[in-house]
Formats: structure tokens, sequence, C-alpha cells
């Protein structure tokens, strides 16, 4: 036991006499400063590395949850101009070997430019002709029967029978005949099975006739392959056929890969689409790729590819495509949605980034101070300057291994946080050391000239301090009131940093005059204590520039990440009532469906409900006054104005029979029917309509611009309900359970609309980093603190030996240190929240949250006066806790010891 205790001392011996070799006598401070490098590393290289997986994360699930179809490159053209382009006059039908070429010299061009084309599997190339009306005896309507040719039949799963595979050119007294397979939905549609022979009778090219070979089903439905073309699997209705406003319903069928040629010509007069579709494989994007990215993708919408040789030609062609890029639009909002949020986080990793530097400084300056006797011996002994800058350089010696070693353990790509703070640590102590020491002391002049040059001092002194006043606020009324600075991150960021200097710079001049009146106000109080601790606060306010901005910036940076925070919430909050309305909305259209009265009395009489209301509204288009299309709210004034809160200018009852019915118009649809009466009919009433006066929205139609509120009293009949709000705590499952007989029902719970915005990854993720910003803020604060009482405590300690060698008591001196060293520390916090309340109302209007909500309304800007408390309160704790512990320590050490180190 006793050689493993020998053994461990041996080495912490020698580990002590390694450091001292390597860092000189200071290892403490040394150490401290190597800590603090390391830290700064970390957490800087940390920082961007979450903020990359973040933005990753939220733009990976954007792009992977989106419709397959928004994740891939397609292009439609009218077949006649590929045919034009490839082959020329007389037009050429394509073949299957051709188009297949087209497909891969067009995915060849797309990834030699960058796309991340995905797997070949998911690309395909097709025809897709209106081959004419399918009369099907027994159908509610006609069909419309579209042919399909694709290179690849792979997704059709068959559940009976065989893919198609003959063909047969229309003769002179016969037609086209195809093979084809149908979907089990359109084999239901048009009483199909296989062997079931389909003959078109009105089709634009002749008469086809359909053999039927197999009936599949979709795999994998969501995919492009499925979703480019509506009704490639299921049926459709659409109006778009020979007969003005009739419905039809539209049936794809899909021929033999061998079959492109025939179809091409049994469809020559026909509209034949030409189309192509690239999956892309956007799982590995990245989040800095993202700005790349969109713009190679804007710049392949118009590609030119080559084909060839061309069959009978033997020669090479261009053909020209235009490309629909399914991701653009995800891509570009999530650029914009970076930018904005990276505007935000600068305006705490900027400041994060500044507060790591002067706590390091400090770290620096406390390594000279340690080493002030030994260095003034050095000099006093004819060193050189270049002998002190490299004694007092070695104690960055151990700072440069600790940050290599942190950047290889975070994984890095970036040397840039390693290599600055290294280079800070190794030439800050030698810079320091040759700026206090080096100077030879000069003979005193004359009295009137040293009067002089302190008079020229100190009004350089002041010059300086206006003129970098004068910059740093300048720079930031800039940022306020320039519109083109709003996006310059740099600038932003640099935000707290131009407010902090300033309030500093003034608390610097103002605080030793306002401690200086309270120390003459302590003189006429009994005992010393107060007036002493005072007088020494006074003095060494005026001295602590750096201290009192690492605090005013740091307190600045908790203040401000707390209030975007809390701004958020709230905005998100209010974004979820504005797009909903109430706690709960559920909708009708309105014109097939309305919601029956006894539906909802079960809903508002549901166990959590506090309050409801219901309404009627529906689309309308071309009144007398108004040629547009708007929406009806039909509301009774009272109910409508007790829920939503917001007063109408609708009377609860009618005036008179004869007098026009009051309304509220919306601000667009007051601007163009205006003062004017109006005449509609609507719900089996004749109404006269007059504009009583204006809303910008309103709950029942949040998401509406041009609507009209009439009241329900102007109607002969009740009108029925297609929109029911419920305000209060209310189960889902009930509230389904009591709409599950409604055709159609809609049901928007705000909850559920809230939980969407504050669990996003982007959103979340930055609430994440705002938390982190504000733990290192404080830490920052907490260490910035430490140093600088540290920085102070030999002077205090032998301050403290003198006093209690005079007779003060220990509960004297405790009170003496705080009232000493408490007042700055109190003046630095009013700065920062002075500098939180400034960077609000200054550069608070420039900031856009809307990305959190999703909604253009501007978000309020809530200060969280409860972080700034807690904050506040825990500064001040861990200043009075190390303060009273330093007083505690040098009791422990001794009165002569303090005595000697003071004196040294």
């Amino acid at each position: 036991m006793t050689s493993i205790l020998g053994r461990l001392h041996a080495a912490r011996a020698g580990l002590a006499t390694f450091l001292s070799a390597l860092a000189g006598s200071a290892v403490g401070p040394a150490l401290l400063l190597a800590a603090v490098a390391s830290a700064g590393t970390f957490v800087a290289l940390d920082s961007a590395q979450r903020t990359d997986a973040i933005e990753t994360s939220a733009l990976r699930q954007t792009l992977t949850t989106s419709p397959r179809l928004d994740q891939s490159i397609t292009s439609q053209q009218d077949l006649a101009q590929v045919e034009q382009s490839v082959s020329g006059y007389p037009l050429q039908a394509l073949g299957p070997t051709t188009l297949g070429q087209i497909k891969q010299s067009l995915n060849r061009s797309l990834a030699g430019q960058g796309v991340p084309v995905g797997a070949p599997s998911g690309n395909w190339i097709g025809l897709s002709a209106d081959a004419g009306l399918l009369p099907v005896p027994g159908s509610r309507m006609p069909d419309v029967t579209w042919l399909v040719w694709r290179d690849t039949l792979a997704p059709l799963h068959l559940t009976s029978g065989r893919l198609p595979q003959a063909y047969t050119a229309a003769g002179a007294d016969t037609p086209a005949t195809f093979e084809v397979v149908l979907s089990q939905e359109t084999a239901a549609a048009v009483h199909a099975h296989v062997g079931s022979v389909l003959e078109i009778g009105e089709g634009s090219a002749g008469d086809v006739a359909l053999t039927v070979t197999g009936i599949f089903e979709a795999e994998d439905a969501a995919s492009a392959y499925w979703t480019y073309d509506p009704g490639a699997a299921t049926p459709y209705l659409d109006t778009d056929g020979p007969v003005p406003g009739a419905t039809y319903e539209n049936a794809m069928m899909f021929v033999a890969p061998q079959a492109a040629k025939a179809l091409e010509v049994a469809q020559a007069d026909a509209n034949v689409s030409f189309q192509t579709a690239t999956s892309l494989d956007m799982s590995k994007i990245t989040a800095a790729q993202a700005p790349s990215l969109l713009s190679t993708l804007q710049n392949v919408q118009l590609q030119s590819v080559e084909v060839g040789p061309i069959e009978g030609t033997g020669q090479m062609q261009s053909l020209l495509l235009r490309l629909t890029v399914g991701p653009i639009d995800a891509l570009t909002d999530f650029v914009d949605e970076q930018s904005e949020i990276g505007t935000l986080l600068s305006l705490v990793t900027t400041s994060l980034e500044v507060l790591g530097v002067i706590l390091l400084l400090l770290c620096i300056r406390l390594v000279v101070e340690r080493r002030a006797g030994e260095l003034a011996m050095m000099r006093a002994r004819g060193a050189s300057k270049r002998a002190l800058a490299a004694e007092a350089g070695r104690a960055g010696l151990i700072s440069v291994p600790c940050v290599v070693v942190v950047t290889l353990l975070a994984g890095s790509e970036s040397w840039l946080p390693a290599t600055f703070l290294a280079l800070l640590a190794l030439a800050g102590p030698a810079v320091l050391a040759v700026r206090v020491h080096g100077r030879i002391p000069r003979a005193h002049g004359v009295g009137h000239q040293e009067r002089r040059a302190g008079r020229v001092r100190q009004a350089r002194r002041i010059a300086l301090t206006v003129a970098v006043i004068s910059v740093c606020v300048g720079a930031v009324f800039a940022l306020r009131y320039d519109a083109s600075q709003a996006s310059n991150n740099a600038l932003v960021g640099a935000a707290p940093l131009l407010l902090a200097v300033p309030i500093a710079l003034v608390l610097l001049h103002v605080a030793p005059v306002v401690i200086r009146a309270l120390a003459k106000l302590a003189a006429f109080a009994r005992g010393a204590v107060a007036f002493v601790g005072l007088a020494r606060a006074a003095r060494s306010s005026s001295a602590a520039l750096l201290p009192s901005a690492a605090l005013i910036l740091a307190f600045s940076v908790i203040a401000l990440g707390s209030t975007i925070r809390a701004s958020i919430t709230q905005a998100e909050v209010d974004a979820s009532w504005q797009s909903i309305g109430a706690d709960a909305r559920v909708t009708t259209d309105g014109l097939v469906t309305t919601i029956p009265a006894d539906v909802v009395k079960k809903a508002e009489a549901l166990p959590g409900v506090t309050r409801g209301v219901s309404a009627y509204s529906t689309e309308v288009a071309g009144i007398d006054a108004y040629s547009g299309q708007f929406t009806v709210l039909v509301v009774d004034p009272a109910a409508y104005q007790a829920f939503t809160g917001t007063p109408l200018a609708l009377p609860e009852h009618a005036s008179s029979a004869s007098a026009a019915t009051p309304v509220v118009l919306s601000s667009t649809l007051a601007e163009s029917i205006g003062a004017k009466t109006v005449a509609m009919h609507l719900l089996g009433s004749d109404l006269k309509l007059k504009a009583a006066g204006t809303v910008e929205t309103t709950a029942a139609l949040p998401s509406d611009e041009s609507f009209m509120i009439v009241p329900e009293w102007a109607f002969k009949t009740a009108p029925p309900t297609s929109i029911v709000m419920l305000d209060g705590s209310i189960d889902s499952a009930r509230l389904t359970a009591a709409f599950q007989h409604v055709q159609a029902a809609q049901i928007t719970l705000r909850a559920t609309m809230l939980h969407a915005l504050t669990d996003a990854p982007m959103q979340s993720g930055v609430f994440e980093l705002f938390d982190l910003g504000i733990a290192v803020a404080l830490a920052c604060c907490v260490a910035a603190l430490a140093v600088s009482l540290s920085l102070q405590g030999p002077a205090r300690a032998a301050s403290l030996s003198r006093l209690a060698t005079m007779g003060l008591s220990r509960s004297r001196l405790d009170l003496l240190v705080l009232t000493e060293q408490l007042p700055p520390i109190l003046v630095s916090l009013l700065g920062g929240g002075l500098g939180a309340i400034a960077i609000s109302a200054l550069i608070g209007p420039t900031l856009d949250l809307t990305v959190f909500t999703g909604t253009p309304a501007p978000a309020p800007r809530v200060i969280d006066l409860g972080a700034f408390a807690e904050a506040s309160a825990a500064i001040a704790a861990a200043a009075a806790l190390a303060l009273l512990g330093h007083a505690a320590l040098t009791r422990r050490r001794g009165l002569a010891a303090a005595l000697r180190v003071g004196d040294r």
C-alpha cells in the first residue's frame, strides 16, 4: 500500500515538475488557460455540428416525407415535338430503343451535373394517349380510356392473368388491337375481367380493340410511377370530355412495352404525351449542400440530351426537354428558412465567440499577473523583450496539444477554432508581458509637464471612447433602419457586442460617480465597513473594462436568448389560434353535406367543452356588384361575437322588413363593393345587403381573404350548419365519435397544429441551441467573474489581512468584501439588462420569426422576466459565494502568508 501511494506521489511530483518546466512557475493559471481554450474549441465545434445535424435532419424529413412526385424530375411534352426534334420531317414513330436512349441520356446528363439521381428502378419513360370513349353497359357514366405505354411494367403486381405482349396495327377493315392490363379498380369500373374484349368506337384515330390479359394491383402506390398520371391505378372523375359540363370517369390501361410504335401509329391524330420521370435520392443531402443543390436543380430545368444513333439514320440528335424539378419549392423554402434561423442564431453564436475570446484574454492577464514579480525581475536584470515574450509564452504551450486533442475527438473537419485559440493562447501572454514589463521607466518630468501629459492622455481617452460609442451606435441604427442589412448575419450577430461596448464604457464612467456619492452618504453611518467598501469599489470599478464588458455581453445573450425563445413560443401559440380559430374546428363542404343540429348539440355537450358556436359558409361568385368569388359566412351575431371576442357591427335582430341587411366585409372585398347595396340570392332567400363594417380576418374563416359575414336572421328559414367551433379541453376520440356519421366532416384540433409547430425538427432543434447558448453564456459569465476576482485576489487578501490585524471581526470582513465587489457586478448586471432591452427594441423588429409559425402575421416580442431574474440571481449568488470563499481561504492560510503574498 505504501509502495502504491509512494508511486502516485512520485508521479504527481513528476507531472508537476514537467508542467513547471513547460509552462513556467504559474502552472495553475496556465492549466486554466488550457482548459478555457479547450472548452472554447469544443463549444465552437460542437455548436457547429449540432446546428448542421439539426438542419440536415429537418431537411431530410421535409424532403423524404413530401410526395414522391416532388422527389422526382419529370417532363411532359407533346410527342410530335419530340419526334420532330429527333427525326425531323416526315415524323417517324419512336421505337422502344430510341425512347430508352432518351431516358438513359437524360439520367447521365443529370448525374453529370451533380443531381443525385436515384435507383434505376425509379426511372421510367412513357407515352399516354386519349383513346376515346368506352361505352360500358351498366356503368353510371361513360369512361374516357387512356392507353399508357411505359418502358417497364415492374411496379405492376399481377393478381390474375399475364402481362400484355401482342398488338396488331389497324387494317383496311380491322381496328388496331392491343393487349392491355388493368388495375383492380379500373377493371371494376369498366366491368372487365381477364379475357374481356373492350371496343372503343369513338376514338380520335378510329376504332380500337383492347384485349384484357391481366389484372394488377399497384406496388408502392405512393411512387411517381403511379402518382404522375391521375388514374394510373384508380379511375378519377373529370369534366374534360366531348360534352361540355358532363362528368366522365377516366380509366388508364397499360399496353405491352414492345407496342410503343404501334400505339403512336394508332393514335397518330390524337394528342399523345411524351413523359419521363427520374427519381432523386435525397436521403444523403446535408444542410450545407442545400444551397448548391438548389442552384444545380434550377439550372437543369431546361435540359439538352444527346440521342442516337437514331434508327434508320445512324446519326446522333440533340433533344431539348423541359423538366419539372419537384424538390425546388421545398429546397427554396428550406434555404430561406435556413437563412432566417441563421440570422437568429448569429445573435447568440457571435456573442458567445466574443465571450470566449474575452474569457481567454482574462486568463492571459491572470497568467501574466501571477508572474509579474518574476518578469519584472528579469527585465530589471537586463532581459530583452524577446526573452520576456519567450518566458511568458511558455504558459500557452499546454494549450496547443489540448485543443488539438479536442478537435480530433470532436471529429471535426474544421481546424479554424483550434488554430485561432492556440495562437491566442501562445501569443497572448507574450504580447501582454512585453506590453506591461517591456518598458523602461522614464525619469519624472516637471510638474506642469506631467499635468499636461495627463490632460493629453485623458483627452485621447475621451476621444477614443466617443469614437467607439459613435461607431457602435451608428452600426446598430443602420441595422435597425436599413432593411438591406437585416440579412447580414455578421452585422446582426455583432449587435449584442455593438450595444454591450457602449453600455460598458458609459457605465464605467458613470458608476464610479454614483458609487462615490453612495460612499459619501455611507460616511455618515455608524461603522466604517460601508464607507471603506464603497470607496474601494469606486476605485476598482473604473479599471474593470474587460470583466464588465464580459458580464454585460453574457447577460445580454442570456436575456436575448430567453426573450427570443419566449417570443417564438408565444408566436406558435398565436399561429395555432389564427389558423384554427378555436380549440377544435369541424367543417363540411356546406353544399352536399351539412352538420345536423342534434350532432352540434351532442358535440357542445362533450366533457371538457366550455363553449361553442356554429355557422354556415359557402362560396359565392358573380353578384351584381362584384364578379369575383368570395365566401359568405352566416352567423348568429350575438353568439359569434361572444365566442370570438371580436365586435361586429351587426344588430341581433332586423330593424325593418324593407331595410337592407347590414353585413361585415373583409377589407379585400370592401375595396370592390364599397358602400353599395347589393342583391344576392342564397338559401332560398332574396337578400339586399349593405356593408356596415370591415374586418381583416375572422376566426371561422382563418385562411380566407375575401368574405362577407351575414346575420342568420336575414334568411326566411334557419340556415344549416357547416362549421362548428369548440373551446376547452376536448378529447379527440370522443369528438371524432360525435361526428362519425357526418359524411366528409373534417376535424382540426388546435393542439395538433401546435404540436406540429413545436415538435418540428428545425424548431425544436433551434430551441435546443438557444438553451445551450444560454447555458454556455451563463457558464462564461461565472467563469469571467471568477477569473476577474482571482486577478484581484492577492490585493484583496492583503487588505483583509491588514484590516484583520486592526481588529475587524470576521463578519465585518465578509460584509466589507461584499460591499466592495458586488456594486461593480450589480452595475454589470444592470448593463446587461439595458443591453437586452435595447436589442429587443432596436434589433427585435428586424428579426423575422414567421419561419417558426408558417403565418405572415408578425410575432410578438415577449420578454421572459423569469429567466432574466433567475440569471441575475445565479450570477449574483456565484459572485457572493466566490468572494466569501476567497475570504475564508485567506483566513485559513493565515495573516502572515497573505501579507507576504500581498507585499511580494
